[in-house]
């Protein structure tokens, strides 16, 4: 019985932290220039859209292979290779 009650207070306490996300995102897009992401408050229904500009540092097209550096507006840098086989 202890033990039951043990797992039933593990599994409210974890349903209560991750049950409680305010937003859920509605989509999300990677483009080579910007980045696109669509949440809707649970509550309230509003929507929020976020856009990124992305700068592009490195643009390698290669026989076979494709690579893109590109660094966002927050200075994070991300890479991209494309395998063409």
């Amino acid at each position: 019985m202890k033990s039951l009650k043990m797992l039933m207070s593990s599994a409210l306490t974890v349903t209560a932290l991750v049950g409680c996300q305010p937003k859920e995102k509605i989509v999300e897009v990677e483009t080579p220039r910007k980045s696109i992401e669509v949440e809707r408050d649970r509550k309230t229904g509003d929507v929020e859209i976020e856009t990124h500009d992305k700068k592009k540092l490195i643009d390698i097209n290669a026989p076979g292979v494709n690579v893109d550096v590109q660094k966002d507006e927050s200075g994070k840098t991300g890479v991209d290779v494309d395998v063409n086989r």
